[in-house]
């Protein structure tokens, strides 16, 4: 890892902005609300947009259409610190609850509407979960209101 200080709010913004174009010829929306100031961390920037482009994958793979991906940037509720707080949500389908804890485990994958005959190695969201904890970070997956999956990452601001 090679880390430098990065304005979270700006590597996002781009990423949503990559995803839009992503999205362009479905029926796909995608939503970005986020912070009216700099979110400096300090991080690798590769690997955060891998991270990010992992987790927006997931979502247009996985959500049907139509559907909408939300992304929202702001400060972390549940830590304690100085820490800037990421949440990225689909659109129906989810996961059964039981599968939640396990999403992150090394080459698990749901058997279940989240994946589709196409679905992945089951590398991903483990590669998003060692991303994230080399940066001193948290990230955790529940059900979304949206009727898919609801990612929260807290990154430590500088």
């Amino acid at each position: 890892y090679h880390k430098v200080k990065v304005d979270m709010m700006a590597l996002v913004e781009h990423e949503v902005e990559s995803l839009n174009l992503l999205v362009n010829d479905t029926e796909l929306s995608v939503s970005f609300h986020g912070t009216d100031r700099e979110a400096l961390v300090w991080v690798d920037e590769g690997r955060i947009k891998q991270l990010l482009q992992n987790i927006f994958g997931n979502s247009v793979k996985y959500t049907n259409s139509p559907g909408e991906i939300r992304v929202r940037l702001g400060v972390c509720r549940k830590s304690k610190g100085n820490k800037v707080e990421l949440v990225i949500e689909d659109s129906a389908p989810g996961v059964d609850e039981a599968h939640l804890e396990k999403l992150f485990d090394h080459l698990y994958r749901v058997e279940a509407s989240r994946n589709r005959k196409t679905g992945g190695s089951g590398l991903g969201l483990a590669i998003c979960r060692q991303i994230v904890l080399a940066h001193e970070g948290s990230i955790d997956v529940s059900p979304s209101g949206l009727g898919g999956l609801k990612f929260t990452l807290c990154f430590p601001l500088v």
